[in-house]
């Protein structure tokens, strides 16, 4: 393993896909480990391993040991460098999360920089925006599974009492790469175990990573904003290190993510004659057991018939409002969304051989590839920016192209290039 090796540490699964593409597509060999499961052998051979850690929405308490095990199955690995990907709009449980990336790997500080200019997001005087507004009062900061309570990094780093703070300003991330250096080792001397730097053009992050080269015992934190700019430094094999099964089969596209943005894409989709849309709906979905399995019954047939027929088919919930489910419990709810999908994603799969699996959402991505038995995914680059995909490795699903993508990300043609990508690939 050369000593330019990375070791990455995400909160959900399309976090953890779309930092393995920002680094696939500047040539490295990168593996993504959909679960923690304290097998490093899985890691050897990788130029950059990415390990889920699915701990976004969960309680603050309950991440601290699957962050602790990730950690140290990349030590284990013989990892010495690591990235804490976190999510550009600064959701999920960044303080306990980087307490435990710190007592695991030991490192000095990390330094900390969420920013992805070029989908809108950045960071000014230590606050989060997207498109120039507080992430608060954006669709995004209001997410009901992990909404965002202050863009201000700072605050949000230090509430808990476990870390110590500081931001390095716009005026001295303009000055470049040695004036960043000397204010980050300034504040570390001081005490801070964090650093937060300010970025609002992919040229600010380039000047971050190559001042991060002065720190070799700090962890790195950011979006896959900051990852491409560490990449772009790495270097790596031209190679696409992964082999997609020429099946010519269809393709599945699931939609968990009910993100304003996926109904355009959607739209372009059946629009164009790519896919034959099916809706889901979310009050049969959580109903009594046994009107649950009939329901499912029946979607497993339309989709099947569908599939089976050649044709690509398109997975999403519709916009009626739940009447049945917890009125109280988001969470849960979500939770049994995502493992209801994951079901029909499975007997799909186990049915038709299908060329590829387009998954939008990270907990839903998730829960078909558990479904599926889904270990590790070998990624080879990215259908656009933030857009990765690979080959399932394992599984039932083993050698069917995945694409994954943010509910957030991409535009009207995203799905539509994805499915492109996905042709191209398999021969279907």
């Amino acid at each position: 393993m050369t000593k330019l090796s990375m070791g990455v540490i995400a909160d959900d699964l399309t976090g953890a896909m779309d930092t393995a593409g920002a680094f696939a597509s500047k040539g490295q060999r990168v593996r993504v480990m959909c679960k923690t499961i304290s097998r490093p052998s899985l890691l050897t051979g990788v130029g950059v391993a990415c390990i889920n850690t699915q701990t976004r929405n969960v309680d603050p308490a309950f991440a601290l040991a699957p962050v602790r095990h990730a950690a140290k199955d990349l030590v284990d690995a013989g990892f010495g460098t690591f990235y804490k990907k976190i999510d550009s709009t600064g959701r999920g449980n960044l303080a306990a999360e980087f307490t435990a990336m710190l007592e695991t790997t030991e490192a000095v500080a990390i330094i900390v920089c969420p920013a992805f200019p070029r989908l809108g997001r950045t960071v000014v005087d230590g606050r989060v925006l997207v498109h120039g507004r507080p992430v608060q009062h954006t669709t995004e900061g209001q997410d009901a599974l992990a909404p965002v309570t202050s863009g201000n990094l700072v605050e949000l780093l230090t509430a808990e009492g476990e870390l110590t703070a500081a931001s390095v300003g716009r005026s001295i991330v303009d000055a470049g790469p040695g004036t960043i250096a000397a204010e980050i080792k300034a504040q570390a001397d001081k005490g801070h175990n964090v650093v937060v730097v300010d970025a609002v053009t992919d040229g600010h992050l380039d000047s971050l990573a190559d001042a991060s080269h002065e720190f070799p015992g700090f962890v790195l934190a950011g979006s896959a904003g900051l990852a491409y700019a560490i990449a772009g430094g790495m270097g790596g094999s031209t190679r696409n290190p992964v082999d997609a099964q020429v099946s010519g089969g269809p393709t599945l596209v699931i939609v968990g993510s009910r993100h304003e943005t996926n109904r355009g894409q959607l739209r372009a989709l059946v629009e164009k004659g790519r896919a034959t849309q099916i809706a889901l709906e979310p009050g049969e979905a959580l109903s009594e057991p046994v009107d649950r399995r009939v329901y499912m019954a029946r979607l497993l047939e339309s989709v099947r018939a569908e599939l089976s027929a050649g044709h690509n088919v398109s997975l999403a919930w519709s916009d009626a409002e739940l009447t049945s489910g917890s009125a109280t419990n988001p969470v849960a709810d979500a939770t049994d969304l995502d493992l209801f999908v994951g079901t029909l994603v499975y007997g799909a799969v186990r049915s038709v051989e299908l060329s590829g699996l387009v998954i939008v959402g990270g907990d839903t991505a998730f829960a078909a590839l558990g479904a599926l038995g889904g270990i590790s995914v070998d990624v080879a680059g990215e259908v656009e920016p933030g857009v990765p995909y690979g080959v399932i490795a394992d599984g039932p699903a083993a050698g069917v192209v995945l694409v994954t993508k943010a509910g957030g990300f991409g535009d009207e043609r995203t799905l539509v290039r994805a499915l492109d990508l996905v042709e191209g690939l398999t021969g279907s």
